[in-house]
């Protein structure tokens, strides 16, 4: 009896022993569970941290799908159109703030637009029939949107400062105009500026005065800087019939301004000794064919010559028509690096622009930089464009936005 109350005794004993040893390895695996647990809400909170740190920082490592977000705002648009143009409204005047804030800077310089011109841009769209002053200003923009334009992106790209007042000349600041003679291609151009020699002059002359003043006017002692103006209108739709009669190489536009018919109202009053003779002309051929010609017809030193000082496209719609894309190949080919201005209807359609030109330049590794990112334009049309696709609640106008590249030479090549 007493080995069997033994045997029991040792039994028990094991017993207890096993219990203990499974409460601790228990006890073991709830804490290192809750440590773990502990560990990954750690690590959740430093990603969390992370993301927050990316997205307030200027370069961005936080990845978006960008294709899910076009298509979820896409149908955000189709299943709420009351929403869609309230939030196109909201960017509208947030925009037009924008450009009324860069408007209030440029105030501050010497600009290159006469201060009368300027106020005819700084009204907004006349929905008042009777307001005929208004209304006159806003037609007024309908032609001098391309001059004013053209005479901006030239100013912000080769702008002429005022030295110190220990200086009484004026000098050329950041980029230097090339030489004396300048070269401006409008491409893509069609019935709409080349309808006949009249358009051509009345778009036109308005920046041909401005540059003069500009560039040429003395403001104290200085001498001019352009000699000669090429304008030359290049595209596809040019009227066959105005492209054979004013062709630069036949018959272009002569327009020579003096100082005896310089326009006056400029900022700029004390003009120089040197005029400044301009040709304007148009060719119905694409921008590449156009180039090369001209190329095949020069070789060299006077090929380097026939580079242009800036090319503009008015309204192009780069992000609807694949026929802009050997265009932008033949000026990202370049052997001279040229600035590239770029206007759109509105900034969303400018952005589209932009990211067909970026995917283009990196799909062919060819070199390009933005020199200024799509904004709003301050010299916008002022009259609504009246488009039968537009999106309700959104505001369409000629050069609404604009965007510049540098193309060419010895620009970085893009890559993936």
């Amino acid at each position: 009896m007493m080995i069997i109350c033994l045997l029991i005794v040792r039994r028990m004993r094991k017993i207890k022993k096993i219990m203990k040893k499974k409460k601790v390895t228990i006890a073991n695996t709830k804490k290192e569970k809750e440590e773990e647990a502990a560990a990954l809400e750690q690590q959740d909170q430093q990603q969390q941290n992370s993301i927050d740190d990316d997205t307030n920082s200027s370069n961005p490592t936080m990845k978006i799908n960008i294709a899910a977000v076009q298509s979820a705002m896409k149908n955000m648009r189709l299943k709420n159109p009351m929403l869609s143009a309230k939030l196109d409204a909201k960017l509208q005047q947030r925009t037009q703030a924008q450009a009324q804030a860069q408007q209030n800077d440029a105030n501050d310089i010497d600009n290159a637009i006469p201060a009368s011109i300027t106020k005819i841009f700084s009204k907004d769209e006349c929905n008042d029939p009777d307001d005929a002053i208004n209304s006159s200003n806003i037609n007024q923009t309908v032609v001098l949107s391309r001059s004013a334009t053209l005479m901006a992106a030239m100013e912000r790209i080769f702008p002429v400062s005022k030295c110190s007042s220990t200086s009484s000349t004026t000098t050329l600041t950041k980029a230097k105009l090339p030489n004396k003679h300048v070269r401006i291609h409008i491409i893509g151009c069609d019935h709409v500026e080349c309808s006949s020699k009249e358009t051509m002059q009345e778009l036109f002359m308005p920046f041909i005065q401005w540059m003069y003043m500009y560039y040429n006017c003395n403001r104290g002692g200085g001498e001019g800087v352009v000699e000669l103006m090429d304008l030359e209108l290049i595209g596809p739709g040019v009227p066959t019939k105005v492209s054979k009669v004013h062709s630069l190489d036949r018959s272009p536009i002569e327009v020579v301004v003096e100082p005896s018919n310089a326009d006056s109202s400029s900022n700029h009053r004390t003009p120089s000794p040197q005029a400044l003779r301009t040709r304007i002309s148009c060719t119905t051929d694409t921008y590449e064919d156009y180039l090369t010609r001209r190329n095949d017809n020069a070789s060299g030193r006077k090929q380097q010559h026939i580079m242009p000082t800036l090319i503009i496209a008015f309204n192009a719609g780069i992000w609807g028509y694949n026929s802009w894309l050997p265009t932008i190949s033949h000026i990202a080919s370049l052997r001279q690096a040229v600035p590239f201005v770029v206007t759109a209807y509105t900034k969303l359609e400018a952005e589209e622009d932009e990211d067909v030109i970026l995917n283009h330049l990196q799909c062919l590794e060819l070199g390009g930089a933005l020199l200024w990112e799509p904004e709003v334009n301050f010299y916008r049309c002022r009259k609504q464009r009246e488009t039968k696709s537009a999106v309700a609640g959104r505001v369409y106008n000629e050069n609404g936005a604009w965007q510049c590249w540098n193309l060419g030479g010895s620009c970085v090549s893009l890559k993936h």
